[in-house]
């Protein structure tokens, strides 16, 4: 018997070493005891694993909050991370919503002040023409440029703003999703591999066994797994 073995080839080993016994035993007692005994001791093995797990649940917990602590930690400096985006992202679009604010006034003047040389124009004598051209040419161009700016802020806006709305979502449903997923997950896995090593402590003693300590008990009609494992 290999001492160093886990899992389903411990688990073989175990079964083979029952197996040999029994047959002993068969061979004293009749044919009966093969079956009937070898379930009793597969019985025994899963209660004794349901109690080992059952006494050790607070220490599991334990040993977990701590996995636990990890993940929100460190999901929390994501969230602060995106927290701190999001304060830039609010100066950026109340920046950019002041500065769309002052084109859109400066826009309504130069309009105003477009209208009334035009209208000047119109009443001018000919030889002072030159110097309106120039000025409403001059007014034009201005009006253009801050109506090209004005467009450009509103549409940077919607972009920031698009995407602020999206780190707004991601820091009060998404984070707090994807952090108890992976919780979950984790705990899963977790007891899976605590179920695993329990087991495998239980088997590893279980290729201990003394042969004639096991006949002694299958004989005697004892717990088998009660008598030959630690006591909890």
């Amino acid at each position: 018997m290999e001492n160093t073995l886990q899992g389903d080839t411990l688990d073989e080993q175990v079964r083979e070493l029952l197996n040999m016994i029994l047959r002993n035993v068969e061979n004293n007692r009749g044919d009966y005891y093969t079956n009937a005994i070898y379930e009793k001791a597969e019985r025994e093995i899963r209660r004794i694993e349901d109690m080992r797990w059952q006494a050790n649940m607070k220490r599991r917990e334990e040993k977990f909050h701590a996995i636990e602590e990890k993940i929100v930690k460190r999901y929390q400096q994501k969230s602060d991370e995106e927290k701190e985006k999001l304060k830039k992202l609010r100066n950026q679009l109340r920046e950019l919503k002041e500065n769309r604010e002052k084109n859109r006034e400066k826009i309504d003047a130069l309009t105003r002040e477009i209208k009334e040389q035009e209208l000047l124009l119109n009443e001018s004598q000919s030889d002072t023409n030159d110097d309106f051209h120039i000025t409403l040419d001059g007014l034009r161009n201005q009006l253009a440029d801050r109506k090209t700016e004005e467009y450009e802020d509103s549409l940077k806006i919607d972009e920031l703003t698009n995407i602020r709305n999206e780190t707004l979502e991601r820091i009060e449903n998404k984070l707090h999703e994807m952090c108890r997923n992976e919780i979950e997950n984790e705990y899963e896995k977790f007891n899976e591999l605590q179920r695993a090593e329990e087991r495998d402590t239980i088997r590893e003693q279980a290729a201990t066994w003394n042969g004639e300590m096991l006949g002694k008990a299958l004989k005697t009609g004892y717990e088998i797994l009660t008598l030959l494992l630690p006591k909890l």
